[in-house]
């Protein structure tokens, strides 16, 4: 026969358990669902900029591409004179 205290024990015990499944489950869905609707809304934020895109109109420049760049190419090393 086993004492009140070991069957209190077990039973809170189970109890604490069930409750920590319980929670750990609904945390994960939770976290899972707010983590696909940021992949969404990045996924959105990415269509609408390859929208704005393809609608912006295309200019033709004669000028090589490294020209138009912020950084210059660099040409080696210069000679102090």
């Amino acid at each position: 026969m086993t004492s009140i205290r070991r069957r209190t024990l077990s039973l809170v015990l189970l109890v604490f358990a069930a409750s920590m499944l319980v929670i750990g489950t609904t945390s994960y869905r939770d976290a899972t669902h707010e983590v696909e609707e940021l992949f969404d809304a990045r996924l959105a934020q990415n269509a609408r900029l390859i929208q704005g895109l393809m609608q912006a109109p295309w200019q033709r420049s004669s000028e090589p591409a490294c020209s138009r760049a912020w950084i210059t190419p660099w040409h080696g090393p210069t000679t102090p004179t």
